[in-house]
C-alpha cells in the first residue's frame, strides 16, 4: 500500500519568443493516498502530461462520477471545476498557456476549447505519445522542461494578428470586469467584433473571461496576508459579500474555507503557480 509523499513542485519561464505564449512550465510530483482535488476555473489553456500512475478525472460536481483519463490532456479556458483523484504516485508535467496560445499553437477553435477538455493524442495525433514517451525518459526536470520547450518551439505560429493577445491583458492589468461597451471603446473595435473574437478564439464571452480572470487574481491574492475585504477590494468586487458569492460559483467553497486548505495542505508553498489552483477535498 502506498503512503502518502510530501508533493514537490518545480516551475521555469521559458525564454523567448515562447515566452509571448507560454507562461511558465512546471512539473509536480507526489503522493495523496485517496485524495479528491478539485481544480478550480483558470483563464489561461494547460497541457498536462502524466508519467507516472492512472489519473481520475470529472468535469462534474460528484466524485462518483470520477474516470480514467487520458494520460495527456489539454484545455483551453477553464470554466468550471474538474475533480481529480491519482490511483497512486502523481508526477505530472504541465504547461500555462497566456489565453491565445491554444488557437495559435493547436489550431483549437475557441468553441471547441472554451471549457472543454481535450486529449492531447485527440488533437495532434501520434505527436502526443511521442512526447509524453520523451518526458517518461527524461533524467531530471530540468531535461523534461527542455523537451517541452523544444516541442512548442516547433509549434509557433508566424506571425499573425492574434487579435485576443492584445485584449486579454487588460483583464489581468486591471482585475476588475469593464462593461463591454467602455472596453470595445478602449480597444477602438465594436462591441460585436470583441464578442466575436472571444467566442471565435477562447469559446466564452468577454464578461465570462473576466469573472474568471479576477476570480484567478483572487486566488492569487488570498495567498498573501491581506484580510478578505482587503482581497475583495483589490480584485475589483463591490464587497466582500459580492466577493464572497463570486468565489463560492467558481470554487465550491468560501474565500475563508479555500485559504485555510491552502494553508493546511500546502504550508508555505500554497501561493505558487500549481497549489493555489488546486484544492484538497477533505
Amino acid at each position: 500500500m502506498l503512503d502518502s509523499q510530501p508533493f514537490t513542485f518545480v516551475a521555469r519561464v521559458p525564454s523567448p519568443p515562447l515566452r509571448d505564449f507560454v507562461e511558465a512550465i512546471w512539473h509536480r510530483r507526489g503522493t495523496r493516498v485517496n485524495g479528491v482535488e478539485r481544480i478550480l476555473p483558470d483563464c489561461r489553456g494547460t497541457l498536462v502530461i502524466n508519467v507516472a500512475d492512472d489519473y481520475e478525472a470529472t468535469m462534474e460536481a460528484t466524485p462518483q462520477a470520477l474516470r480514467v483519463v487520458p494520460r495527456s490532456w489539454l484545455s483551453g479556458v477553464q470554466t468550471s471545476p474538474i475533480l481529480c483523484r491519482p490511483r497512486g504516485t502523481t508526477s505530472l508535467y504541465g504547461v500555462v498557456f497566456r489565453p491565445h496560445a491554444i488557437a495559435a499553437l493547436f489550431r483549437v477553435a475557441g468553441p471547441e476549447s472554451g471549457g472543454q477538455t481535450h486529449s492531447l493524442c485527440d488533437v495532434i495525433g501520434r505527436e502526443g505519445e511521442l512526447l509524453r514517451e520523451r518526458l517518461c525518459e527524461a533524467r531530471s526536470a530540468d531535461a523534461a522542461f527542455d523537451v517541452l520547450e523544444q516541442h512548442l518551439m516547433a509549434r509557433l505560429p508566424g506571425k499573425g494578428p492574434h487579435r485576443i493577445a492584445r485584449i486579454a491583458p487588460v483583464f489581468f492589468e486591471s482585475g476588475r470586469i469593464q462593461r463591454i461597451e467602455s472596453l470595445s471603446r478602449n480597444l477602438a473595435v465594436s462591441r460585436k467584433h470583441l464578442a466575436h473574437v472571444f467566442r471565435d478564439e477562447l469559446g466564452v464571452p468577454p464578461q465570462e473571461f473576466a469573472r474568471i480572470a479576477r476570480f484567478n487574481r483572487s486566488l492569487a491574492a488570498l495567498a498573501g496576508a491581506s484580510s478578505l475585504a482587503e482581497v475583495a477590494m483589490l480584485c475589483g468586487y463591490f464587497d466582500q459579500a459580492h466577493f464572497t458569492r463570486e468565489f463560492r460559483r467558481f470554487s465550491g467553497d468560501t474565500p475563508a474555507g479555500y485559504r485555510a486548505k491552502q494553508r493546511r495542505y500546502f504550508g508555505p508553498d500554497a501561493g505558487n503557480a500549481a497549489n493555489r489552483h488546486m484544492v484538497p477535498i477533505d
